[in-house]
């Protein structure tokens, strides 16, 4: 009798794990959960690159501004320089620090006015030109753009866009468009970031190895790359001060 109740027991407990699906890991902002950019936001939000609001959200289709992209782009790279040269920036405004961190690192050169803009949201042209500054990104000498608005891309952004686009780091909106005046939304941001950036070095005995298409920015105190091939750029940041790169087995470093 004891081995039948057993049986039935278990049984039962089969029937209902089988009954009940496995719950799904809660999203970090819940406006972001089954949204198209989910995952970039959470990669990035979840090594501090990307913050939500004060009420927990994170706004994903929002136009990001320049304050907030400054303030991207600090945590990111981890710029501490400073530069008071933006009329528009109040010294004690809460992206005071990142704006002129980014100026001073020569990544943000505001619009010739001395004008920073902090507030006005930024262009797809503009975070294409500041992230490719700072990642040190360029286009190769047969890089084209190929999109039907191709010729409404300023020309202080055809090289940061054309390097972009020939590797496939950023796609049009439709009709094959590429839209570089049009103002970037915030999950935007976070799927440029991770198309740009393939591996994130948070720690220093983090290792490097395989195949690697996009960019390896070293953040930490180092990196070590064991049988590694990275296509494009090893860029150290600001906040790894003196990484020390090891480059161990058959390692290949464009």
């Amino acid at each position: 009798m004891k081995r039948k109740i057993l049986s039935l027991v278990l049984s039962l407990a089969m029937l209902v794990s089988l009954a009940v699906p496995a719950l799904a890991a809660e999203a970090t902002f819940p406006d972001v959960q089954g949204h198209w950019g989910e995952s970039s936001v959470e990669r990035w939000a979840g090594v501090g690159v990307l913050n939500g609001t004060d009420t927990g959200s994170f706004n994903p289709d929002a136009n990001m501004t320049r304050a907030e992209f400054a303030q991207m782009m600090v945590n990111l790279m981890g710029y501490t320089g400073k530069s008071g040269t933006f009329s528009d920036v109040p010294s004690d405004a809460w992206y005071a620090g990142a704006i002129n961190a980014l100026a001073a690192a020569g990544v943000m050169q505001g619009d010739g006015n001395g004008h920073a803009n902090p507030l006005s949201s930024i262009s797809r042209a503009e975070a294409a030109v500041l992230l490719c500054r700072a990642l040190k990104l360029e286009p190769s000498s047969s890089a084209k753009l190929s999109f039907a608005d191709a010729s409404s891309v300023p020309s202080w952004a055809e090289d940061a866009m054309a390097a972009l686009s020939e590797r496939g780091m950023i796609s049009g909106v439709g009709g094959n468009q590429i839209a570089p005046l049009v103002n970037i939304t915030r999950a935007s941001v976070a799927k440029l970031i991770d198309n740009m950036v393939s591996v994130y070095v948070t720690s220093a005995d983090q290792v490097v190895t395989g195949t690697v298409k996009g960019l390896v920015v070293v953040a930490a105190g180092g990196a070590t790359f064991t049988d590694a091939t990275v296509k494009e750029n090893v860029v150290v940041a600001p906040k790894a001060g003196a990484a020390a790169i090891k480059v161990t087995g058959k390692s290949t470093i464009d």
